[in-house]
């Protein structure tokens, strides 16, 4: 999926962790532009807004990875676990 507006800090957030092809994917996962049945809306972060998108990285534990944010686990080099955990809910849903 393609993102119709730049969303350009978010993009630098997670390049510091992750290669452009899950940089897009994770991005798509937290911020969509258009939601309806084709297209639901985010399943982490129903939200449209980047700083949105950027907080929850940095502020909301995930309590199937030991209550870790995305971002301490990144800085943590565990960035593989955070790509298999929205691998998960985007196929299986909530973990």
């Amino acid at each position: 999926m393609t993102l119709s507006k730049p969303i350009i800090k978010l993009n630098n957030l997670l390049s510091s962790y992750f290669n452009n092809d899950e940089v897009k994917y994770i991005a798509s996962q937290l911020i969509k532009t258009k939601c309806d049945d084709e297209h639901p809306c985010p399943l982490i972060k129903k939200s449209n807004d980047e700083q949105g998108a950027i907080t929850w990285l940095k502020e909301h534990p995930i309590q199937i990875l030991a209550d870790k944010t995305v971002l301490e686990l990144c800085e943590n080099n565990q960035s593989d676990k955070v790509l298999r955990y929205f691998q998960s809910v985007e196929l299986i849903g909530f973990i």
